[in-house]
């Protein structure tokens, strides 16, 4: 009986740090803006993806062609977006080959990591981007 309940408390401990850990996280991101600097370590040359984190974990942003917007989804996996939507214009084959892998990076768990102004996506591929501004809604 004891041991029953040793469990159960353990359990629900973890339970709940893994909740704070979230909601840490959820609270960090929002109300910020980043900016995709680098890809594997690839400094880019002209950044212009921007990803935002607004209340409730929506998201939004520029993927260098295409304005996007979806649901963030922080879990003991990772990071996600689901409902991802996004206006369909079509750039320069550079610029549509990063926002494809800026979206299917989005769209699948990725590794998360924020450390002051920089945040890091590690998934298939390394994105780091830094924060750029803070906005109020």
């Amino acid at each position: 009986m004891k041991l029953a309940a040793i469990i159960v408390c353990f359990s629900l401990f973890f339970l709940i740090g893994c909740q704070s850990t979230q909601t840490t996280i959820t609270q960090q991101l929002t109300p910020h803006t980043f900016q995709l600097m680098s890809v594997d370590q690839h400094t880019l040359a002209n950044p212009t993806l921007t990803l935002r984190f607004n209340e409730g974990m929506r998201v939004n942003g520029f993927a260098g062609c295409n304005q996007f917007f979806g649901q963030g989804i922080i879990s003991d996996d990772g990071f996600r977006v689901e409902q991802l939507g996004m206006t369909r214009k079509s750039c320069s084959t550079e610029i549509n080959e990063l926002e494809q892998l800026f979206f299917s990076m989005l769209s699948h768990t990725s590794t998360l990591k924020l450390n002051q102004d920089t945040l890091m996506l590690n998934g298939d591929n390394q994105l780091k981007f830094i924060k750029v501004t803070t906005h109020t809604e």
